[in-house]
């Protein structure tokens, strides 16, 4: 600090010595850089001059000289970022001509474009003499640009060393690194109120994601309505198609005009040869002429001469799109950011009516609660982690018979990760092996580094890249994604060159890559069977033997990838499951359709290929998905298990991992690495937390995978595992089910004669139980006329002293009761007749709720909701209760369990702190000495319980 310090005093002593010249109009922009803004740069030890990061593609400073066009800059000065992560800029830094005031509406429009596209907070615009930090949260608005300026420094305040100070620890490079961007941004103030949120104020705080989303939908809508109006007897399904490739199409003229591709604006000047479609249809026509893809490939009702258009409502379109009006700016907004847009926009259709059009959420939506794009960090570590692993090492032309997938690849956004990590490879491979650059049809310009030529990276995608999706306006949007990475790096220049060296379009055709299937279902579901013509177009089977038939010729994909449909059965046509049933073993009736992809992955795979998908956790522990635990353990080898953050999907309340996996069988000394995920803004971070032999899961309870597994806790369980099971001396049966709560469940007595009081599983508590004062209508089975009534079995089992065990949660707590509650949501523990007088319902209350099972439980199982199995094979001290010995322990600990029900009581009615603290402080003394005497049954030494009480924390014993 003190260094830069002394080195920006020393430049802004230069600058006021010769204030007049550097503030006159003819000092230009490209000077104040070289003298001043470069220098200023460099000592907050940024390496603007790549003095020693040589390597153009490794570089944390990108500097754009020269880049206007039309009289408009396309891209921003300067863009940062931090090392080894190139390609996400933390801030941009536009530069001004000192020569007046740089505070104008345009500058602060400019400069907060750029961040806000790339999704950065905060960006700096300078001249050298002023420095202003400028607010990228909010959507770009010339007529409120000026509000959004966070501070400001004149060149005198420089030798000011707060100030300074100030600004280095803000913006140098070691600051940068160590997330100084993230903490000052959050120290700013948020903007409050749904209308704010939603960006319903011009100005408003809005993500990109969030704004474009929005302006695609009101385009679609506002298309939809207007071709509907003209065309009445267009459908939803036709209108969702036409709607869609035309802002495609819209959206990738943009792209090509600020990738500065195309030579002139188009958008902007649709209408002025003739009407706005009219211009629109002609621009497309020789655009496909050009480009060819499925974007601009002629349309028979869009591109149709008697295709009737309002044609003021699409000039609307194109003027808020245009280049001029509109703060989008495509050469800076990540191409995954706007798969991240299209994912979304893909989640709803056009349903018409005979005179209208509306836009809807797709019902299988609706039904999941949104949709759920994968955040880009797990995108990137899934691709680093199978197709970087298969690659390394390898030169290009054994790359290039390699084939990677994803078999539900939606808007592509595992595909562009596959592509950008292999644009990546071949980069760095030809820089180091020179020799073979231009021979393989490399190029060299004016950085010196030979780069892909458009060739080059054509090859590699059609090459090693493959898609399925059912929906077919997701397989559209892939390839659109696809294809604005593979031009990403062109110019005029490139592309004109490209098309006279090899008279062809500048894209491939990708239809036999990213194809409309479903990857499910083949086509043997039509085997005797008539399906209307609607309904097989929705079921879409298809046979991967027809569609990539020399690929499952040679054994299949090298890597599988990707984050798949999670759907459960209920949601499902009867038809679709009765098929899955059929085909995929793994697919049980309270299972999720991941299982089927995961089984279907596996067959698509060659040998040794790799495997990897982001999916619930669900499947680890639950009982439904043991029939996947074992089909995995029998197939693969697990490389590793990623543990993920809850809320990795935004509104969705599931726990997901990353599951990578390898097609051979395991062996005896094969270990999977359990890792933990830790998100950031600038990526995150990745951190093994042990290894386990992937043999252990075989001996688990019905192969759950355990990933707190460790030798020290199997040593612990090993010793409890000693004694006899709960299910072998004690009965545990269900609650009652009512069927319909509004009918049986009531909160006065004397509705029917057969009311009972019931509690639910909530009020069920360690050693406690809350009467609400609800009644149950309970009719017995043998006593019943109909079946809708609360059921199941007799009532003895409610009306007779038991055990209560709570089922709704991932732990268990539990009670003795002798009051004869009914009750719903509930494990019950009742004794076996002929042990009725050996093992007493207090002392397994008293074990249940115990630190030795409640560890044992937790290593075992993880589970959301406790199971009957699950509690029934718990281990329970052995007692020869012929003993006198052993029988006091046991009768020791029935009297405990008894004082601490009656304390517990009295802690619930207690009014004063005073009694409160009491019989807090005496349940506290109760349950250490349960524990203690649970832990002697149990013979466990005083280094054990250690290991046990360690690993327990006091919110898990208070439910």
């Amino acid at each position: 600090m003190d260094k830069a310090f002394e080195a920006v005093q020393t430049l802004a002593k230069d600058f006021h010595a010769n204030k007049a010249h550097y503030l006159s109009s003819g000092y230009q922009e490209q000077e104040v850089r070289k003298d001043f803004i470069d220098k200023f740069l460099i000592a907050l030890g940024w390496d603007v001059n790549h003095d020693w990061q040589k390597n153009p593609f490794e570089q944390e400073v990108k500097v754009e000289r020269n880049v206007n066009m039309q009289g408009a800059q396309r891209r921003a000065d300067y863009a940062f970022c931090i090392a080894p992560n190139f390609r996400d800029v933390r801030f941009y830094c536009e530069a001004k001509k000192p020569f007046g005031d740089i505070a104008t509406a345009q500058n602060y429009f400019q400069t907060i474009r750029y961040g806000w596209n790339a999704q950065t907070q905060i960006a700096l615009l300078t001249d050298f003499e002023q420095f202003q930090i400028l607010d990228c949260r909010y959507k770009p608005d010339p007529d409120t640009a000026q509000n959004h300026c966070l501070h400001k420094f004149h060149y005198l305040e420089y030798a000011d060393k707060e100030k300074f100070s100030f600004i280095y620890y803000l913006f140098s490079r070691e600051a940068v690194a160590n997330g100084s961007l993230d903490k000052f941004t959050d120290t700013l103030p948020k903007k409050r109120g749904k209308a704010v949120q939603r960006g319903l104020f011009k100005g408003g705080y809005q993500g990109i994601d969030e704004a474009f989303l929005e302006e695609l939908d009101e385009h679609r809508d506002t298309l939809a309505r207007a071709f509907k109006n003209k065309n009445p007897d267009l459908d939803g399904d036709t209108l969702t198609e036409i709607t869609q490739r035309t802002l495609d199409r819209l959206v990738f003229i943009r792209f090509l005009e600020d990738k500065m591709i195309l030579p002139d604006h188009l958008i902007a000047n649709f209408g002025d040869k003739g009407t706005a479609w009219h211009d629109f249809t002609a621009a497309s026509h020789k655009l496909d002429g050009i480009y060819n893809g499925i974007v601009f490939k002629p349309h028979c009702i869009l591109d149709a001469t008697n295709f009737k258009v309002d044609d003021d409502a699409f000039a609307n379109i194109c003027e808020e799109l245009s280049h001029t009006n509109s703060p989008y700016d495509f050469n800076s907004i990540p191409i995954h950011i706007l798969g991240s847009i299209y994912e979304q926009f893909l989640g709803k259709v056009i349903v018409t009516t005979d005179k209208r059009a509306t836009l809807e959420e797709k019902p299988e939506v609706r039904k999941a609660g949104g949709v759920y794009y994968t955040p880009q960090y797990i995108v990137t570590y899934i691709v680093e982690n199978t197709v970087g692993k298969l690659i390394e090492g390898k030169p290009p032309k054994k790359i290039a018979e390699m084939r990677f997938a994803d078999i539900a690849c939606g808007s592509g956004s595992f595909l562009l990760g596959v592509f950008d990590l292999l644009l990546r490879y071949h980069l760095k491979w030809f820089n180091a092996n020179q020799d073979k650059a231009e021979g393989a049809g490399c190029v060299k310009r004016e950085d010196g580094a030979w780069h892909l030529s458009l060739k080059q990276r054509r090859d590699i995608l059609v090459n090693n890249i493959y898609g399925v999706d059912i929906d077919r306006q997701a397989v559209e949007v892939a390839q659109l994604s696809l294809y604005l990475k593979l031009l990403e790096e062109e110019t005029i220049g490139t592309a004109r060159e490209y098309q006279l060296e090899f008279h062809e379009t500048l894209l491939p055709s990708l239809n036999k890559n990213i194809v409309c299937g479903n990857s499910l279902i083949g086509t043997d579901i039509l085997t005797g069977q008539l399906f209307a013509s609607d309904e097989e177009r929705k079921l879409n089977p298809m046979d991967y033997e027809d569609r990539f038939p020399e690929i499952m010729k040679s054994g299949g994909f090298d890597a599988i990838i990707g984050n798949p449909p999670y759907v459960r059965p209920h949601n499902l046509t009867a038809q679709t499951k009765q098929y899955y049933w059929k085909h995929y073993p793994t697919f049980t009736h309270k299972a999720d359709l991941y299982c089927c992809f995961i089984e279907k992955a596996a067959s698509l795979l060659k040998t040794s290929g790799l495997f990897s998908y982001i999916i619930s956790h669900g499947w680890l522990r639950l009982n439904s998905f043991q029939h996947l635990r074992r089909f995995v353990l029998e197939k693969f080898r697990i490389l590793s298990l990623v543990e993920l953050p809850y809320n990795v999907f935004a509104n969705a309340q599931v726990s997901t991992g990353i599951f990578l996996f390898e097609k051979m069988p395991s062996k005896k000394n094969d270990k999977l690495k359990v890792i933990r995920a830790t998100p950031s803004s600038a990526g995150a971070s990745f951190d093994v937390v042990r290894e386990i032999a992937q043999m252990t899961f075989r001996e688990t309870f019905q192969n759950v995978f355990d990933l707190s597994i460790s030798p020290e806790t199997e040593a612990i369980k090993d010793i409890m595992r000693q004694g006899v099971t709960i299910g072998a001396r004690f009965d545990i049966c269900f609650g009652l089910k009512t069927g319909d709560d509004e009918k049986f469940l009531h909160c006065e007595k004397g509705l029917h004669v057969e009311d009972k009081r019931l509690i639910r599983g909530e009020d069920v508590k360690r050693y406690a139980t809350r009467y609400k004062g609800e009644y149950v209508w309970y009719v017995p089975k043998k006593m019943r006329a109909h079946r809708n009534t609360s059921r199941p079995g007799e009532p003895q089992r409610f009306e007779q002293p038991k055990v209560l065990v709570k089922d709704t949660s991932s732990d268990f707590a539990c009670t003795f009761d002798e009051e004869g509650f009914y009750v719903k949501d509930v494990l019950i523990v009742i004794p076996k007749a002929e042990f009725r007088n050996n093992y007493d319902l207090r002392f397994l209350a008293g074990v249940l709720n115990s630190k030795a099972l409640h560890f044992y439980y937790r290593t075992t199982f993880q589970t959301i909701h406790v199971q009957n199995e699950e509690l029934a094979s718990l281990p329970l001290p052995a007692l020869n209760f012929s003993k006198p010995v052993e029988k006091s322990r046991h009768d020791k600990i029935v009297l405990l369990v008894g004082q601490m029900l009656l304390a517990q009581k009295q802690l619930d009615v207690a009014k004063t702190d005073a009694d409160k603290d009491f019989y807090s402080n005496k349940c506290a003394g109760l349950d250490r000495q349960i524990d203690a005497l649970v832990y002697d049954l149990y013979g466990l030494s005083e280094d054990e319980i250690k290991i046990v009480e360690g690993s327990i924390t006091k919110s898990d014993l208070t439910s």
